[in-house]
């Protein structure tokens, strides 16, 4: 059995508000309470809203954890609990708390330009996290491949030359491409895309500025022999020049032994046999991807927002359940600004419902139509057209009760009593939840309604007098649009990261490198889709907006050492490689690990937003790191250029070397073998 009440529409002091509350409350008690094998299921028209908010804020805490372990995994990374000296673990620490400053900088701007926030916006700190921690691994890898005899002012302007270069890059391409993102006709999209825009621009200036001020900082304190986590304390163990070598690049045990397995890893997939394997291994991964893109679907359903165990998606379930018309839409016909009065408004009103019901979609005439009635109401009482007035007549037929209960939520009537719009109820059959059904029908009823000649040379957006709407055309315009708007964004995308290669990389063959290796990710990506069970719909589709940004980190600071490394006559490229997997390889493998740990607490999440986009993100993680650190490689050993492209520009790296070089007083220079004597 099926009981719906309705509610006034007006609610001036909130009265009809809060009865719907108490008594959403006490069916929820009862529900809960009942121990007999009757079941209650209930739902209200705030319900979804409700539990949308509800499941945002079951997530929130997810946000906080993700700091909290990222903060504890970069301490760890750069700490050493065998030397408090060399230690960095307040370093990391302070690394996260710049990506908190940069979620908070990117959100206040969104809110202060009134960009709207939605639940998916909560997926945003987990992948601001992820570039986060990248960019600071690059920037202390750099400053770890700088020369220790260097004073201090020269290293960190090598460092910010070459990594800061490095990130710039990256960041340029992400930025690029979530603005073009944001150009999609997808709401919840475009409000996401302008708020990954900003705070990713955020945390880059976050980078540049406030990491390596921290840096700088961490690295005097280490010059200062004091301790880590505490650092106005000094450390009783006498250093020498040797022991206050940097911590990132002065030979400790860990990282070298991590660097010495990078080595030998390389050293692996550059056997000729093993590239072959390789190459092979991917070529398979792209032909599957290709499989799965044909396999793609479009399916969405808005209670997949909603988290598992929710009310609503019980008493949406058990409808279902005991409905024996599961594929039926209802869908409302209005007729505005329409005089019913009127032989000539009743005319284009019964046209209108006459075409609407000889759609394909619609096998039955409207159960409910109040102007039908009326006229039978009227020819029983002898009415004609004028007398007495339409509103006299009007009165009359709502004054009986089954009218009134039937057809008085219907008619919107001004003071004078006249009707000012008015609407009645059809359904489309066979359409469900069928993406491509839903579809045409809401195009078959669109060609309806432009054909109206009321609506000639009328706007479409809130202008026509006679039109239909349905809860679900929201999800059918979503999958009317979503294949053009894709498309759209993913060549936006693509440019936008040629556009950004071409000014970055000297060598227009590693741009077509860079995008290739970029285009066949996100056909494996598409491929994922069908694999994983999940089908287009805005959370994949967001995922593949951020996909288009983010696998090109990947690639692009492999290739961007390649062609910085120094290549002497002689050299062959698996040495070039070799060598720039063992600089570089553990700063993008840790980079990369970061990512996948922040990831992976999405899947702690009990909402199926936070479930999809974990998939898609481990996807996007485990496909751009492996064709970053596996299939690269051996790319660049077969095709990799073994000129040195960078070296027109060594002198004007140098120029800005010096003219970035910060002069620091004699009197705060910290001379080699000096310790705090103050301290």
């Amino acid at each position: 059995m099926l009981v719906e009440v309705d509610l006034p529409n007006t609610d001036e002091d909130d009265t009809v508000e809060d009865y719907e509350s108490d008594a959403l409350d006490r069916c929820l008690d009862l529900r809960d309470s009942l121990t007999t094998n009757i079941f209650i299921e209930v739902r209200s028209e705030r319900s979804t809203a409700d539990e949308l908010q509800g499941a945002t804020q079951k997530d929130i805490p997810l946000v906080i954890l993700a700091l909290v372990v990222m903060a504890g995994f970069t301490a760890v990374i750069l700490g050493d609990p065998r030397d408090s000296v060399k230690s960095q673990g307040l370093l990391g620490v302070g690394a996260v708390v710049g990506i908190l400053l940069s979620i908070f900088a990117g959100y206040g701007l969104s809110f202060i330009l009134a960009v709207d926030f939605t639940s998916i916006g909560l997926i945003l700190p987990f992948v601001l996290i992820g570039i986060g921690l990248d960019d600071t691994f690059i920037l202390t890898g750099e400053f770890a491949l700088t020369d220790p005899n260097l004073p201090i002012e020269t290293r960190f302007s090598d460092m910010i030359l070459k990594g800061g270069a490095a990130i710039t890059v990256t960041t340029a391409t992400n930025v690029l491409a979530f603005a073009l993102g944001s150009a999609t006709t997808i709401p919840a999209i475009s409000w996401f895309c302008i708020n990954a825009c900003l705070a990713i621009f955020f945390g880059y200036v976050i980078q540049i500025t406030y990491v390596v001020g921290l840096m700088f900082i961490d690295e005097r304190r280490r010059m200062a022999n004091k301790i880590d986590c505490c650092v106005c304390k000094v450390s009783s163990r006498v250093g020498t020049s040797e022991d206050r070598e940097p911590s990132l690049n002065d030979g400790e045990e860990e990282e070298s032994t991590a660097v010495k397995y990078i080595g030998i890893y390389t050293d692996f997939i550059l056997r000729p046999k093993v590239k072959v394997a390789i190459l092979a291994m991917f070529t398979t991964f792209f032909a599957l991807g290709l499989v799965g893109l044909s396999q793609i679907t479009e399916d969405f359903d808005p209670l997949d927002l909603l988290p598992s165990g929710s009310y609503v998606v019980e008493f949406t379930d058990s409808r279902s359940e005991y409905n024996s018309r599961n594929d039926d839409v209802g869908v409302y016909v209005y007729f505005r600004d329409v005089d019913p009065a009127t032989a000539d408004g009743q005319t284009a009103m019964n046209n209108f419902l006459d075409d609407i019901e000889n759609l394909d979609q619609v096998h039955n005439p409207a159960p409910l139509y109040w102007l039908r009635e009326f006229n039978v109401f009227a020819d029983q009482e002898g009415y004609t057209l004028t007398e007495p007035p339409f509103s006299e007549q009007l009165d009359n037929f709502l004054a009986i009760d089954a009218n009134a209960l039937d057809y008085g939520d219907d008619i919107v009537r001004d003071a004078a009593g006249q009707v000012t719009a008015s609407r009645t109820r059809v359904s489309f059959l066979g359409v469900g939840t069928d993406a491509q059904k839903g579809v045409e029908a809401l195009d078959d009823q669109l060609d309806v309604t432009k054909d109206q000649p009321l609506n000639a040379g009328r706007d479409a957006d809130g202008d026509w007098l006679l039109f239909t709407h349905s809860g679900a055309y929201y999800n059918w315009e979503f999958f009317a649009v979503v294949r053009p708007s894709l498309s759209s964004t993913v060549v936006l995308g693509f440019v936008a990261v040629t556009f950004v290669m071409l000014l970055s990389l000297p060598d227009p063959r590693m741009v077509l490198v860079v995008i290739g290796v970029v285009f066949i990710i996100d056909v494996e990506l598409l491929g994922l889709i069908p694999a994983a069970g999940l089908a287009i719909d805005p959370l994949t589709f967001l995922a593949l907006t951020m996909a288009i940004g983010l696998v090109v980190d990947y690639c692009v600071h492999i290739v961007h050492a390649y062609l910085e490394y120094e290549k002497p006559p002689g050299i062959t490229r698996n040495e070039v490689v070799r060598g720039v997997m063992t600089e570089i390889g553990l700063s993008i493998l840790t980079g990369a690990f970061s990512t996948f740990l922040g990831v992976c607490i999405l899947g702690l999440s009990s909402s199926t937003t936070f479930q999809t986009i974990f998939v898609m993100m481990m996807g996007i993680v485990c496909l751009g790191a492996g064709h970053g650190f596996i299939f690269m490689p051996v790319v660049l050993s077969l095709i990799g250029p073994l000129e040195n492209p960078m070296d027109h520009g060594k002198h004007d790296m140098e120029m800005v070397r010096k003219s970035v070089m910060v002069e620091v007083p004699e009197d705060l220079k910290l001379k080699e073998g000096e310790e705090d004597k103050e301290q």
